[in-house]
Parts: C-alpha cells; structure tokens; sequence
C-alpha cells in the first residue's frame, strides 16, 4: 500500500470514528434521560452507571484525531502543518489521560490533572486552525481549506464561548454538542477530500504507467 493510499484509509477510519462516537453520546442520551443535554457535558455522564460508554467515547474521539493526524502526513509539511499535527497530537495524548483518569476529563475540577488538561485541550483546536491555514496553498485543497479554517475559527469561539458563558448560564452541555458538529464536520469534510485526493492521483498513476 502506498503512501497516498495509507492516508486515505487513515482519513476513512477517522470517520468512521465520527460515526462510532456520534452514535456512542447519542446511546448516553437515551440511556441516561435524567441528564438535561442542555446543560450536562459528557463527564456529568461519567458519574452514571454507563461510564464504560463515556470511557469508550473518550478513546473513540482520541483515535478520530490521531487518525487524522497519522493522515496528515500525506499533505505538504509547511509550519503551519507540522505545528497543527503537534498540538493535535498533544490533545490525543490528553483526551486518553481523560479517558484512564476520569476525574481529570471535566473542566471544572480543580485537580492540577485537569487544571494541566485544560491547558491541552484548546491544542486541538489550534492545532485545526493551524492544519487547515496550511492547506491554503496546495493545490487539491485551495477551494476546500478556506472552509476549513472557517469551521476551525468557529469551533475555537465557541470553545471560548462553552468555557465561559454557556458553563456559567447553564448551557455548557449545548456548547459541547455543537462543537462537536462542527468537529466532526471538519473531519468529514477533510477525510472526504483526502480519500477523493488520492483516488484521482492513483488514476493519474495508473493511466501513465
């Protein structure tokens, strides 16, 4: 397998991660009604007798990005680039420490766990603004990387937002379930065109060979 195609199979294993997340906060939904998705983020789940499914969640989204960032490897490598994949790494090693230590995954804890987790997790979304900034001047992604910051940029205000002012208005869970549409948007959006990238290259190989 080729380098091109280990990135598209990377980009489609990231999205079916989107799928598998998606679908393991939708069953917390459902098995915990009690919990208001206005108000409770997916740790206020962990308290409840389905944490295995919020740990589960937490490895999910840790392999979601660090498919993308084993994916990523195939695009030209600017600074930009190499820096995004850094912090995205980063938050893949923090969202598994969440995972393994639960106490440290919600925000509001005071631990220096978490407190130190808090300083990771925004990497995640720099390191997506920063990837697709990078995208701007190659040539496969000059029309879909403006959408891509644009999704980025909305994401990190709404962080801020979810950090904030929805946490203190009692809307912190809101906040989370958006930005995880627009995340997951981004990959979808992203995985898509790797995958549709690689396929068009491979033809051209195949036709000039």
């Amino acid at each position: 397998m080729n380098h091109r195609a280990r990135a598209g199979s990377w980009a489609t294993l990231a999205m079916a991660g989107v799928i598998g997340h998606a679908l393991t906060f939708g069953a917390l939904h459902v098995l915990e009604p009690d919990l208001s998705p206005v108000s409770s983020i997916i740790s206020d789940y962990g308290q409840t007798e389905h944490a295995w499914l919020v740990t589960g969640a937490y490895f999910l989204f840790a392999a979601i990005w660090g498919c993308i960032v084993a994916a990523t490897s195939s695009v030209p490598q600017t600074v930009s680039v190499t820096v995004g994949r850094l912090l995205l790494s980063l938050a893949v090693a923090g969202i598994v420490i969440a995972a393994l230590v639960p106490s440290s995954a919600d925000p509001r804890t005071p631990s220096i766990l978490a407190m130190a987790l808090n300083l990771v997790r925004p990497g995640l979304f720099l390191g997506l603004v920063l990837l697709s900034v990078g995208l701007r001047n190659a040539p496969p992604w000059k029309d879909l990387a403006p959408k891509l910051v644009t999704l980025s940029l909305i994401a990190v205000l709404l962080l801020i937002l979810t950090l904030g002012p929805l946490f203190r208005s009692g809307y912190g869970g809101a906040g989370q379930r958006t930005l995880f549409i627009l995340l997951y948007g981004w990959v979808v959006l992203f995985g898509i065109r790797l995958v549709k990238n690689g396929r068009s290259q491979g033809l051209a190989a195949d036709a000039g060979a």
